[in-house]
């Protein structure tokens, strides 16, 4: 066990914890987990994660809409994430983002979504919680037009384009993929990126560890990824990976 972690994505309103929700979230103090981000896709879950912030201590929200839901909005949902932004422990918006691999919404769509909740974090003056799937060259764009302070959440970009990313400014979040043996980008950008910028997530309930694949995977288990980063780089020690990345966190998300 590892402790001091701060989980800086993860979706404790998804329905694969309805079960065991409070029984998860209760045991991971214990188990090394200092802080939680519980980002949120839609203006519903914005509400699911506001509340849990205001029943776990060590919970803060981000609130936003993901791409899969930009072309299934009511009208008022970015006055919903404006009011929602004014609660304590609003830390971020998102997840928001571009997904050109799935498209579940057109892509012009998205862009519109995602470009007014970069103008919510302006205006908030809090930082972006950016999904990124196959749309690079139209993250960086708008990155580098907007330049919010940022994380991009599961980074699976190259070495070059995580150059570019931090050289912004913007964050970059690492989880359990990196100990999977296809993630040849994730490894290549966690061990070239300078510490400052390193993040570290689950993206909990998806994404465990290599050798717990077909687990829900639950915030602790940063431990086994800090262990990996720690051996890709070869600079820190898995407890420091783990305590610089906290530190990163809390400079970003303000806590």
């Amino acid at each position: 066990m590892i402790e001091g972690i701060i989980d800086t994505h993860a979706h404790y309103d998804d329905e694969k914890f309805d079960f065991i929700r409070h029984a998860t979230l209760s045991s991971l103090e214990a188990l090394g987990v200092r802080g939680i981000v519980n980002c949120s896709s839609s203006v519903e879950s914005s509400y699911f994660s506001v509340e849990l912030s205001q029943i776990y201590d060590f919970v803060f929200a981000a609130v936003g809409v993901h791409p899969h839901d930009a072309d299934n909005l009511s009208d008022g949902w970015r006055d919903s994430l404006e009011d929602l932004l004014k609660t304590p422990k609003v830390v971020a918006v998102g997840e928001t983002g571009l997904d050109y691999f799935y498209d579940n919404s057109p892509r012009e769509i998205q862009l519109e979504v995602f470009y007014e909740q970069i103008r919510l974090s302006l205006n908030h003056s809090l930082p972006l919680v950016v999904h990124d799937r196959d749309a690079h060259e139209d993250i960086l764009k708008a990155l580098e037009i907007f330049k919010p302070k940022a994380v991009v959440h599961r980074y699976s970009g190259d070495a070059e384009l995580a150059r570019k990313l931090t050289d912004l400014g913007v964050y970059l979040g690492f989880g359990c993929a990196v100990t999977y043996p296809d993630s040849k980008n994730e490894i290549e950008s966690v061990k070239s990126i300078p510490i400052e910028y390193l993040l570290l997530e689950t993206d909990a309930p998806y994404l465990p560890p290599y050798n717990l694949r077909g687990r829900i995977c639950t915030s602790d288990m940063i431990s086994v990824a800090a262990e990996k980063i720690a051996e890709i780089r070869g600079d820190y020690s898995p407890k420091q990976i783990v305590d610089i990345a906290a530190e990163n966190a809390c400079r970003l998300f303000n806590f």
